[in-house]
């Protein structure tokens, strides 16, 4: 038996190392054929750069017409149009109810007239009439004064008799009182008494009374004097100002218009008219009109509805906007980066990314409830496209642009550059810059629609008749390159080269390079023989471990890796 299980192991040891035999050598020749260089030649040609991005078609030019906030709120009366009607420059589109803007232009009318007659009055000056009341009005002002003046006369002379008899009801008093002072002193030192005594005290006691009494009547009597002489001097202190302006008054009405107020009552007709054309404008309103000519692209709001919403207003049409790969200078964008269809870049990778999101621009206009009609001018169509900061600076107006919509995969459109945007937009937290390509005329767009989503690329550089090589040659970056050059009869050289234009398929070779010569590109990295080599002879021990665990114990010297 163990000389059995001797066998069997030996029999498991000659198989595995003629298997590693067989692997190294396919290895082997594996290696050699790849180890052979990847040659690419350089032609002349052209050499292009372009920038791609994605965005949405528009119309040209764009019109939401709504009622203006002067008969926002008036019921609509009626709406004129559909979707997809053709319409002109101010062409009716709706009413509303013109009741109160008619009111309001009345109202406007009758001040303008009393504006117009109070300055043509100030023009005339006063009527015979008026200054014979102007003058009865100065007259009665007079007599009031007199009359006043003569109730303050009377009210001194009163007060004044007040005042005396109040004093002299106090010097009575202090007499009284002084002569029972008097009394009672006398008696006190006689020894009459002593009920005489108390007689004159309680005499003396109210003696003392009356005078307190009569002394604070006197006061308050001198009190009301001043209050009655105060009151009446007030009178005719009123008296006076009114009859001063009154003569003041008739004065000013009498003289001549000053330039001050015919320029003031200038002004005041002004402002009336201008609050009558104001009024007329809002009833002119009550009619919303196309701002322009072109299609009905939408219709809201109802009749019976309110007519609330903003101004008319017209804005040029745009679209959903978002940056795009590239290879722009560089030709990394067009070999690996990604062909957004939102945003992305890829303009110094060798991969570009793509991320962002599309956000459609619509016309300006408050929202509401209200009628709102949208005109598009399909005339003329565009695209807005968003661009990274590295491609925006190489887009320019009047720069040709190649345009392929999702909807129509198999007829490309041309365009040309009409706008770049000096301000820049922030599109997922990346700074772009939206550029405007116009459809060129005299191409078919009858199945373009506004929407539609179109991928653009705007050629920003080209070079004609330019030795170049494939991209994927040069791996270096700058404007300079060592290449491996396969010449004649199997002669290789090294040679520094200078790069021009880096585009997206190719790149420009300015010097040190001639059409028709090749140039090794690098193959792609591999795995080396020892390295397989190492892994099969792992892989081989583990295997004898486990024949050897099944001989029990007969190959138990190569366990290394049984387990």
């Amino acid at each position: 038996m163990r000389a059995r299980a001797l066998l069997h192991g030996g029999l498991v040891v000659l198989l595995v190392c003629l298997g590693y035999l067989g692997y190294a050598a396919v290895t082997s020749d594996a290696q050699t054929a790849s180890s052979a260089p990847s040659l690419v030649t350089a032609t002349r040609g052209v050499v292009l750069s372009s920038v791609t991005g994605t965005g949405n078609i528009a119309a040209g030019a764009t019109a939401d017409a709504t009622f203006r906030s002067t008969v926002a709120a008036q019921p609509v009366t009626s709406i004129s149009v559909a979707v997809g009607q053709q319409v002109s420059a101010g062409q009716e589109l709706a009413r509303v109810d013109d009741t109160q803007p008619r009111q309001q232009v009345a109202s406007a009318q009758a001040q303008l007239d009393a504006a117009v007659a109070s300055q043509t009055k100030l023009l005339q000056g006063l009527t015979p009439t008026e200054l014979a009341q102007d003058q009865a009005a100065l007259a009665q002002s007079q007599v009031g004064l007199t009359n006043a003046q003569a109730a303050l006369s009377g009210t001194v002379a009163s007060t004044q008799q007040d005042d005396a008899t109040a004093s002299s009801n106090v010097l009575q008093a202090q007499a009284t009182l002084a002569a029972d002072q008097t009394s009672l002193a006398d008696a006190q030192a006689g020894g009459q008494p002593q009920a005489t005594v108390d007689a004159l005290t309680a005499k003396v006691t109210q003696d003392q009374a009356a005078v307190s009494a009569t002394t604070n009547a006197a006061a308050s009597t001198r009190l009301k004097s001043q209050q009655s002489v105060q009151s009446a001097q007030g009178q005719v202190a009123a008296a006076q100002a009114g009859t001063t302006s009154t003569a003041a008054g008739n004065a000013v009405k009498e003289e001549p218009a000053s330039p001050d107020k015919v320029a003031a009552a200038a002004a005041s007709v002004l402002s009336a008219e201008n609050q009558l054309s104001t009024a007329n404008q809002a009833e002119a309103d009550t009619v919303l009109r196309a701002p322009i000519a072109g299609t009905v692209a939408s219709v809201s709001g109802q009749v019976g509805g309110s007519g609330s919403g903003g101004s008319t207003t017209g804005s040029s049409g745009t679209g959903s906007s978002g940056t795009g790969s590239s290879g722009t200078s560089s030709s990394a964008g067009a070999v690996g980066g990604t062909s957004a269809t939102s945003s992305g870049s890829g303009a110094t990778s060798t991969a570009g990314s793509g991320s962002g999101s599309k956000s459609t621009t619509t016309s300006s206009g408050s929202t509401s409830s209200g009628v709102d009609v949208t005109i598009a001018n399909l005339s003329t169509l565009q695209v807005r496209v968003g661009f990274s900061e590295t491609d925006a600076v190489h887009v320019a107006v009047g720069q040709a642009a190649r345009m392929t919509l999702d909807a129509l995969p198999g007829q490309p459109f041309t365009g040309t550059v009409t706008s770049v945007d000096i301000d820049s937009t922030l599109v997922n937290n990346v700074v772009t810059y939206d550029a405007t390509v116009s459809l060129d005329a005299g191409q078919d767009t009858t199945q373009v629609k506004p929407g539609m989503t179109t991928e653009v690329s705007i050629v920003t550089q080209k070079v004609d008749d330019a030795v170049m090589l494939p991209s994927a040659a040069i791996s270096a970056r700058g404007t300079r390159a060592t290449l491996t050059v396969h010449g004649s009869g199997g002669k290789v050289d090294q040679r520094s080269v200078t790069i021009g234009l880096r585009g997206d398929q190719s790149v420009q070779i300015l010097s040190g390079l001639q059409a028709g010569e090749k140039v090794e590109v690098a193959p792609p990295s591999s795995v080396s023989s020892s390295g397989a080599a190492a892994r099969l002879a792992s892989s081989a021990g583990g295997g004898i471990g486990g024949a050897g665990a099944i001989a029990r114990g007969g190959g138990g010297g190569f366990t290394a890796g049984g387990r």
